[in-house]
C-alpha cells in the first residue's frame, strides 16, 4: 500500500508540470486560510489544529480529535466577494472540507478537500489532504488539483510543534509553501500560536515570508475570547457555546497599506 502511494504521488508530480496559471483569487483560496477560530488568531494555527479546519491548517491534527463539524461565512459584508463560505467535517480521523469565493467581478473559485491523519510513534501525527479546485466565471474556465502533507508533534507536555507542506504537488500554477508553528498552552485558560510562512519555497530569488500570532483566552467554560496579527492586519473574535453547539465571530481588520478591506466572519462549530 504504502509503494503504490509513493508511485502515484511521483506519477502526479511528473503530471504537475502540465499547469494553468494560478491568479490572485485562488492563490488567495488556497494560502491565505479559512475557519473562524484560526482567522481570529491571526492565521496562526498550524500546531494547534485542534477542529475540522485542520483539513486545511495541517491534516495531522484530524488523529488527535473526535467528531465535529463547522460551517462559516467569511465575508458578511461583501467587501471583497459576494459569496465566500466554509465547510468543514472531521471524524475518527478523517476530513473533509469544501470552500469557495466569488469575487467582485464573479469569477469563482471552489476547493473541495478530502484529509486524513494518523498518529505514528514518537508522539508525532502525521497526515495528508488532496484538494479538487476548480475556477469558474471568467475565461478560460479550469480545474487541477494539490496535495498538503503535514506533521504535529510535542516539545512537552504544553509546548508543541506543526509543519505545513502546502500544494507540494499541483498542477495548478500555484507555488508551493510551508508553514511552520508552535503552539503553547501557557495557563489553562491561555494558549499561544505563532506560524511562519514561506510562499514559493521553491522559488530562485528565496520565498516570501509572513508571520502570524494569536491568542484565546477561556474567560468561562461557555466564552472565549481571541485575538492576533495576519499579515500586517489585527485579528480578534470570540465564540459562545451551549452543550456541544458554539457561534462564533471573527474580525479581521483592515491593512494598513489599504490593500484589503476588514472582514467580518460569521459561523457555528459543532463538537461532539
Amino acid at each position: 500500500m504504502f509503494k503504490k502511494t509513493v508511485l502515484t504521488l511521483l506519477l502526479l508530480l511528473a503530471l504537475s508540470n502540465l499547469v494553468w496559471a494560478a491568479d490572485d483569487l485562488l492563490v488567495a483560496i488556497l494560502k491565505n486560510g479559512v475557519g473562524l477560530r484560526a482567522a481570529s488568531m491571526g492565521g496562526a494555527f498550524t500546531a494547534l489544529a485542534d477542529d475540522p479546519s485542520a483539513v486545511f491548517y495541517n491534516p495531522a491534527g484530524l488523529a488527535l480529535q473526535g467528531i465535529g463539524f463547522l460551517k462559516g461565512y467569511n465575508d458578511l459584508n461583501y467587501r471583497e466577494s459576494t459569496d465566500f463560505e466554509h465547510t468543514f467535517f472531521a471524524a475518527n480521523s478523517f476530513g473533509y472540507g469544501f470552500w469557495k469565493k466569488t469575487d467582485t467581478t464573479g469569477k469563482k473559485a471552489e476547493v473541495f478537500a478530502y484529509s486524513a491523519g494518523k498518529q505514528g510513534t514518537g508522539g508525532i501525527s502525521y497526515g495528508m489532504t488532496y484538494k479538487n479546485i476548480n475556477t469558474s466565471g471568467a475565461s478560460p474556465e479550469s480545474s487541477g488539483y494539490g496535495y498538503d502533507i503535514g506533521l504535529i508533534g510535542n516539545f512537552s507536555r504544553t509546548l508543541r510543534w506543526g509543519i505545513l507542506l502546502q500544494d507540494i504537488i499541483e498542477n495548478t500554477g500555484v507555488p508551493a509553501s510551508a508553514r511552520v508553528g508552535i503552539a503553547s498552552r501557557f495557563f489553562p485558560s491561555l494558549v499561544g500560536t505563532v506560524d511562519f510562512e514561506f510562499r514559493d519555497v521553491l522559488s530562485s530569488a528565496g520565498p516570501t515570508i509572513y508571520g502570524h500570532a494569536g491568542l484565546e483566552n477561556i474567560v468561562t467554560p461557555g466564552f472565549k475570547l481571541r485575538g492576533g496579527y495576519d499579515q500586517n492586519r489585527w485579528t480578534a473574535g470570540a465564540a459562545v457555546s451551549i452543550s456541544v453547539v458554539a457561534v462564533e465571530y471573527a474580525l479581521m481588520a483592515a491593512r494598513s497599506d489599504g490593500s484589503a478591506p476588514a472582514l467580518q466572519m460569521i459561523g457555528f462549530k459543532v463538537s461532539l
